[in-house]
């Protein structure tokens, strides 16, 4: 998967992608964390994750800085799926790359 460096950052410690989908991740804490802590199955846990994630990455592509193909979007995509549910049920606010790379990671990295 072709990821993007973050300035003076190791790509094997967070990626750009990967702080898209924290910031993501925080978007959607912010605006949904408290009703999403509150459902009560798993099963409902995973249905409302998968809408969350589809509803914030149209979001992302509308929002005003958006530029298509500058960064690997199936890569953010990956990365909220692999962390959101986690952090949605234990959110944070990030102080490093270290822990959003953690959070959200992308799995089988090959460049």
């Amino acid at each position: 998967m072709n990821l993007h460096k973050i300035p003076k950052i190791d790509k094997a410690v967070c990626a750009a992608e990967q702080k898209i989908a924290y910031n993501i991740a925080f978007r959607i804490h912010i605006n949904h964390g408290d009703s999403f802590q509150s459902l009560p199955t798993a099963a409902a846990k995973s249905e409302t994750k998968g809408k969350l994630i589809r509803l914030y990455m149209k979001n992302y592509q509308r929002s005003y800085d958006y530029k298509p193909g500058r960064y690997n979007e199936d890569a953010i995509f990956v990365a909220l799926n692999q962390g959101l549910q986690e952090y949605l049920e234990r959110p944070f606010i990030a102080s490093n790359y270290e822990s959003i790379g953690r959070a959200f990671p992308i799995p089988e990295r090959r460049d």
